[in-house]
C-alpha cells in the first residue's frame, strides 16, 4: 500500500500533469531539451514538495580537475563544523543523462543530511550519458575521490572517513566506483550508500512487464543511452566478484522495480562478509524520498539515513 500522506499523492498529480505538459524528458528534442524538460519536471516537484534547504548549512561549489572534462561539486557543511570531519561524496540521480547537484531536491535532502548527521556532503556533478555512456562516470568519480584525498587538508576533509553514496542512477555509478576500486586492490572508502539504486539487470524487464510501455520505453532509452557492459561491470549486483566493498546502506522502495536489484547486491555483500545495513521503507515509490513536506514515508526515510550515517561515521547532529 502507498503512503497515504498528501505528500505521495500531490507528487504523483503533479508529475503526471507536469509530464502532460511538458512530454517525457526522454521522449523527443535533443539532449539539451530533454535535460531542460527533466530539470523543469524535478525543481517544479520538488518546490511543491521538499522542504525548503536547512538554513544551518553552508552551501558553496568547488571546481574539480579531476580530468580533461573538468566538473564541480557543491558541497553542503553544518556553519558549526571548521575543523576537518568525516565527508562522503555524493552522485545525484537522473537516469544516467540528466540530473545536477543544482537542482532543488538536492539541496533540500542533502543540505538537512549535512546538518542532521555532522557529515559534510559532496555532490559531484558528473559526466552524463549518451555523451559520455559507461564507464566514463564511474572513472571520474574514482579520479574525484583521489582529488579530495589530495585536497584534504584545504576542503577540511578526514581521509580516514571518507566515504561514497548516490540516489538512483547515482547510487549505481557509486557502486560500479566501488567495484572497481576493489577490483584494482585499491578500496580505501570508509562507507557505502546506495539509495533505490540500480545496481542489477536481472528480471528488470520481466518486473516491468505489466508497466506501462511508457515507462518501459523511456528505461530503454536511458540503457542504450548509458551503453553499459554485459559482465557486471556497470551493475554492480550481476558482477561475479563482489569482494573488497566497505560497510555498506542500501535502502530500497518498497514500490520500485529496481527493488529486486537491491536486495541481490545486498544478500550477495553479505555473503562475501561486508556489513550491509538494508531497509526497505513501506509505501514509497521510486521518487518518494525527496517529498518530505507532508509525507511521512519520505520523511521516514530521511532519519532513517540520517541515524545510518551517523552510526557510520560516528558523528551527531550539529547544532543551530
Amino acid at each position: 500500500m502507498l503512503d497515504s500522506g498528501l505528500g505521495t499523492a500531490e507528487w504523483l498529480a503533479l508529475e503526471a500533469q507536469l509530464r502532460e505538459r511538458w512530454g517525457v524528458p526522454t521522449a523527443e528534442g535533443t539532449i539539451a531539451d530533454q535535460r531542460d524538460r527533466a530539470r523543469r519536471l524535478a525543481d517544479t516537484l520538488a518546490g511543491a514538495t521538499a522542504v525548503a534547504p536547512a538554513s544551518a548549512c553552508r552551501i558553496h561549489e568547488i571546481e574539480i580537475d579531476a580530468d580533461a572534462l573538468g566538473t564541480y561539486a557543491r558541497v553542503y557543511e553544518p556553519l558549526d563544523r571548521g575543523a576537518a570531519v568525516p565527508s562522503q561524496l555524493f552522485l545525484h540521480g537522473g537516469g544516467f543523462i540528466h540530473g545536477s547537484p543544482r537542482e532543488l531536491v538536492n539541496e533540500s535532502m542533502l543540505s538537512w543530511r549535512a546538518v542532521r548527521t555532522g557529515v559534510r556532503i559532496v555532490s559531484m556533478a558528473y559526466a552524463l550519458a549518451p555523451e559520455h555512456p559507461f564507464p566514463a562516470a564511474r572513472d571520474q568519480t574514482i579520479r574525484v575521490l583521489a582529488e579530495l584525498r589530495v585536497r584534504a587538508s584545504e576542503l577540511r576533509i578526514d581521509i580516514d572517513r571518507l566515504g561514497l553514496g548516490g540516489n538512483s542512477a547515482g547510487a549505481s555509478i557509486a557502486a560500479s566506483a566501488t567495484l572497481e576500486l576493489a577490483r584494482r586492490g585499491a578500496s580505501d572508502l570508509h562507507h557505502l550508500s546506495l539509495e533505490v539504486p540500480a545496481v542489477s539487470l536481472r528480471g528488470l524487464h520481466d518486473l516491468l512487464v505489466d508497466a506501462p510501455q511508457a515507462q518501459r520505453d523511456e528505461i530503454d532509452t536511458l540503457l542504450e543511452a548509458y551503453r553499459p557492459d554485459t559482465d557486471g561491470a556497470a551493475f554492480a549486483a550481476d558482477a561475479a566478484d563482489l569482494g573488497g566493498f566497505p560497510p555498506t546502506l542500501v535502502v530500497a522502495a518498497e514500490h520500485d522495480p529496481l527493488r529486486q536489484g537491491a536486495a541481490l547486491l545486498a544478500d550477495r555483500l553479505r555473503a562475501t562478509g561486508v556489513d550491509v545495513a538494508e531497509h526497505v521503507v513501506p509505501g514509497t515509490l521510486h521518487g518518494s524520498p525527496g517529498i518530505t513536506r507532508s509525507s511521512t514515508s519520505a520523511q521516514r526515510w530521511q532519519r532513517l539515513v540520517d541515524r545510518a550515517l551517523q552510526d557510520a561515521y560516528g558523528t551527531e547532529e550539529t547544532s543551530g
